[in-house]
């Protein structure tokens, strides 16, 4: 469609050449009259805008990590790959083989459940049945020693008259002695039944206790080690393991970046430091994302200069997802209130020996006379001396008393332009383009709000008394 639509135009021209050299040679008594130039026209907008500092900087993420092993084994499962989301709630995201570390629990926390019951034996103290054994014992050795004391009376009698050798006699003793020590060993033992557990033995049972403790938590902080898992929502923007991939204390296995909204990064210049504060609202815009404004808000400007650019790092937030760690952000902070400024195309400006110029459309003169039999009169240009300030977006601000919001100036095709000239606005025609001039002939999408657009400009096409006459269609009609 679009190729028919240049096809017809070329042929328009080629008929109106032919028509203006025809009048040249005597028909019309005109004289030679150039053709008409194919133009594309936008309106004089009014955009809410202030003088603004302008910056460059980037965007990064709010936090980011890298993420390692600290213990050692064989990757057994990788919850996500690189450019997906993992949630606290997916839990890990790299899982080493964790049957060893579970079985070190398992033995520790046994070692623990033995060593609090001979604390809990300490301190209730012997139970009546200890009691009652170890009296039992006493009275076991105190038989045994009663019977070694017979025995040694009677081999000592025996000695006496003869019967029996000395070394019976000294094997008597030595039975009745080894008895004797025997008692007293239970019975000592008895008292301390009866007595109670020492505090240094409760002191050691304590110990022994909180040692094994220890092991268990060792035990079961590196069995949770297991599972390696960012401290935060994250996409995961590198892997460095792979399943069955071994790792030990200390390797990288992945990077991760926040899932929230990052933060644009830009360098304050020392002369503006004083005029941002923390809370001021800077326009953000990407080049990643031509057609989006966003309104960020200052969170914190440094509070000492970059020793390398002698410049003060500000942080921005972005509320919105889609600009991502690693663009290239363009911030415009604000230091007034915005205003209705009238602005136009950078592309309508033309540079000439008068200075800086824009070709504003004309209505067609009804009594003028038509550029070739059978069309109607064509629209022409005037030319207004302007003076040009910031730019914004694809827009530049503009000053002229000759120029008021909704006029039609030409962006495109403006380069051989005359006082006078005549035009064919494309745009205004009908065809593809009919309704507006194309992409970036008018406001940057996402302009301030409040931005005003004359009745008639809407869809950046010409305003009721700049458009096309009804019989334009003759226009039309001459190309097909």
């Amino acid at each position: 469609m679009r190729i028919l639509f240049v096809a017809i135009t070329l042929a328009l021209l080629v008929g109106l050449l032919a028509a203006c050299t025809k009048n040249q040679g005597g028909q019309g008594g005109g004289g030679f009259q150039m053709p008409p130039t194919a133009t594309i026209v936008a309106p004089v907008q009014l955009i809410d805008y202030a003088p603004a500092i302008e910056l460059v900087g980037e965007v990064r993420a709010t936090q980011r990590a890298t993420l390692s092993a600290e213990v050692g084994g064989r990757v057994t499962r990788i919850a996500h790959r690189v450019g997906e989301a993992h949630h606290l709630a997916d839990g890990a995201l790299v899982q080493i083989n964790p049957t060893d570390y579970q079985t070190q629990l398992a033995q520790a926390e046994a070692g623990l459940a033995q060593a609090k019951e001979g604390l809990k034996m300490a301190e209730n103290g012997a139970r009546p049945q200890e009691v009652a054994a170890q009296r039992a014992q006493v009275e076991a050795a105190q038989a045994q020693y009663e019977q070694a004391l017979d025995n040694l009376k009677r081999q000592q009698e025996l000695f006496n008259q003869g019967v029996v050798s000395e070394t019976v006699l000294i094997a008597a003793q030595t039975q009745a002695d080894s008895a004797k020590a025997a008692l007293d060993a239970q019975r000592e033992r008895l008292d301390q039944v009866l007595e109670g557990v020492r505090e240094e033995e409760l002191a050691s049972a304590r110990a022994a206790v909180q040692l094994a403790q220890s092991q268990v938590d060792y035990a079961a902080n590196n069995l949770a080690k297991t599972a390696i898992r960012p401290a935060f929502n994250a996409t995961v923007t590198a892997l460095f393991v792979e399943e069955g991939s071994f790792v030990g204390p200390g390797s990288p296995v992945a990077e991760v970046v926040a899932l929230e909204p990052g933060e644009a990064w830009f360098n304050l210049p020392e002369t503006d430091v004083q005029a941002v504060q923390a809370g001021d609202v800077v326009e953000l815009r990407f080049d990643a994302l031509p057609d989006v404004l966003i309104d960020g808000t200052v969170l914190s400007v440094s509070a000492a200069a970059d020793e390398t650019t002698r410049q003060f790092p500000v942080r921005v937030a972005i509320n919105d997802a889609r600009p991502l760690p690693g663009m290239v952000a363009y911030g415009r902070l604000l230091t007034t209130e915005p205003v209705p400024t009238p602005m136009i195309p950078r592309d309508a400006t033309v540079l000439t020996n008068l200075g800086t110029v824009v070709y504003v459309m004309q209505p067609p003169d009804p009594n003028a006379e038509p550029p070739m039999e059978g069309m109607p009169p064509l629209p022409t240009v005037n030319m207004v001396l302007v003076e040009l300030g910031a730019a914004y977006g694809d827009l530049v601000v503009v000053s002229a008393d000759a120029l008021q919001p909704g006029m039609m100036v030409v962006s495109r095709g403006n380069e051989n332009l005359y006082q006078g000239a005549s035009i064919i606005p494309t745009n205004l025609m009908g065809g593809e383009n009919a309704g507006g001039p194309p992409a970036g002939a008018g406001a940057p999408t996402g302009a301030p709000s409040g931005e005003a657009v004359p009745a008639g400009a809407e869809g950046q096409g010409a305003p009721p008394e700049q458009a096309m006459p009804e019989d334009s269609g003759a226009v039309e009609g001459g190309g097909e």
